[in-house]
Order: structure tokens, then C-alpha cells, then sequence
């Protein structure tokens, strides 16, 4: 956002004065540490992370924020209009994956949902969109308390269906930016946890950083003469692919006929010729 800094201040003054508007509204982090280890424990699978939406959507609601929920799903926003400035819109995405939690943590997910197939599965929060959710749920809360350091438009939004790689094209289909008299954002603020940097830290680039959505796809692949314990256990293989050039990463989820498993592979890939070399 914009803060109201003289306009002859150097770069570094700037982020001196920054920091000390963070420093003056930073939330008490110990109650979005309870928030963090609540929603760890209860993860939702894409296209049904109602609980997890509804905690957003009471929090942005007890801090002033006007709240539009069921967008795309279980997509929400929250807005606040502060005066004549730039429109600014932070993401974070909701939805965990059918992964068996075996950490031993004391708030680890026991929990298990119906997937989309149809099929009882263990759920996890094993991508960080737990992280994601907290981090913006106390972004939400420092940015209404520093309201009166700047001017603009703040618009917060929880994604469902991240890993579906289809929950932000469904938010603006079912009409993100034309039901609610929201002005275009002049940038949108994406987050994700990464498990090389240090704690506290972080990291930008100035393209694209994580896997295109429309160069994505999935595959059958079918396995025969696997062995025993395969058939009869729910295993998941992951499969990196350092042979292509561009880089691409494969998840896969299975499940097995008579004499034969079938691993159904999702292809994200940067960029289409990726995506058609390893397809």
C-alpha cells in the first residue's frame, strides 16, 4: 500500500518508515499460532474447505472488512475502500491434499474426507496452505490497524481448489471482478512457504515462479505386475522429471483394477512444449 511518506525520502528511509508502521500494528502472533495449528489439524480437501472459509470469512468480518463469500466455491473476499489510491489484492489458498500425515506432531491431521472420486482418503495440509491462510488472516489485521498510514483499495482473498489448479479461474468466472464494484487491482500479491530459505525470510522474482495453470493437464498411467503390497495398500509415488529441460513436476494419486495400477499422474508445467514433451 501506500504509505504517506514526503516524496524527496530516499529508499532507505522509506523502508525504515515501513518497518516502523509494521512494528507499530504488528498483531499479538501467538493467538495466529492457535489459528495455524487449528487449521493443521482439520485441512479440507479442494472444493470443500468450508470450515476453512468460514474462519476466514468471521475474522476479515470482525475487523471492518466487507466480506463476499461462495465465490467460485468456497472463494471469498474481503474489502476495505480507503480513499483515492492504488488497489492492491493478497492471495492466499485454502486447500490440503490427500496425503497421510505421519509427522508426530501434537496437532497433526487425523482427519480423512471423501475425495472427488468418491474414495475415503487421509488429508493433509502438506503444501503450506495453512501458512498461507494465517499469514493473510494477520496481513488482514495489521493493514485495518495501519488503515490511517495509507490510501487505496485492500482486497483479501482465500482461493479454494489451488491444487486442482482451478479455483482462481473459477472465482473470476462466477464473477470476482464484476459483481462487487471492486476497481482492477494494480497488483496482485501471491504467497507460498519454501523450505530452503531461513525463517523470517523472504524471496521475490520478478516472473513467473511457480507452474502455468493452462499448461497443465493429467494422465493415466497404467503399471502392470506391480507388486503385492501395492495392491493392497493406497501408496503414492512421486516422480520427478529431470530429464526435460523445462522444469516440471509430477503428483500423482492411485488407484487399482485386476492385475494392474493406475497411477493418474497431474502434469504442471511451465510452458505448453513442456507439457506436450511429457505427455
Amino acid at each position: 500500500m501506500r504509505v504517506k511518506t514526503s516524496s524527496d525520502f530516499s529508499l532507505a528511509s522509506d523502508r525504515g518508515r515501513y518497518r516502523e508502521i509494521v512494528d507499530q500494528y504488528r498483531p499479538e502472533l501467538k493467538s495466529y499460532e492457535s489459528i495455524y495449528r487449528d487449521l493443521h489439524s482439520h485441512p479440507e480437501l479442494s472444493q470443500q474447505e468450508q470450515r476453512t472459509s468460514s474462519i476466514a470469512a468471521h475474522h476479515l468480518k470482525f475487523f471492518g472488512y466487507s466480506v463476499h463469500e461462495y465465490i467460485g466455491g468456497y472463494g471469498l473476499i474481503g474489502v476495505i475502500k480507503n480513499g483515492h489510491g492504488p488497489t492492491v489484492l493478497l492471495r492466499a489458498d485454502m486447500d490440503a491434499l490427500p496425503v497421510h500425515e505421519n509427522t508426530g506432531l501434537g496437532y497433526a491431521s487425523k482427519k480423512t474426507m471423501i475425495d472427488s472420486n468418491g474414495v475415503e482418503v487421509p488429508v493433509m495440509h502438506a503444501c503450506g496452505h495453512d501458512v498461507h491462510v494465517t499469514c493473510l488472516m494477520g496481513a488482514a489485521e495489521l493493514l485495518y490497524l495501519a488503515r490511517f498510514e495509507w490510501r487505496g483499495t485492500l482486497i483479501c482473498l482465500f482461493q479454494p481448489a489451488e491444487e486442482f489448479v482451478s479455483g482462481a479461474q473459477a472465482m473470476v468466472d462466477d464473477g470476482l471482478y464484476s459483481r462487487f464494484d471492486l476497481p482492477k487491482p494494480d497488483i496482485v500479491l501471491g504467497q507460498h512457504v519454501f523450505c530452503i530459505e531461513k525463517a523470517g525470510a523472504v524471496s521475490n522474482l520478478p516472473a513467473m515462479a511457480y507452474l502455468y495453470p493452462p499448461a497443465s493437464g493429467n494422465i493415466p498411467w497404467h503399471v502392470r505386475h506391480f507388486s503385492a503390497w501395492l495392491a493392497t495398500s493406497k501408496a503414492s509415488v512421486s516422480l520427478p522429471c529431470h530429464r526435460i529441460k523445462h522444469r516440471t513436476s509430477f503428483n500423482t494419486c492411485d488407484s487399482s483394477i485386476a492385475g494392474m495400477l493406475i497411477l493418474k499422474l497431474d502434469v504442471g508445467c511451465y510452458e505448453s512444449r513442456s507439457r506436450s514433451r511429457c505427455l
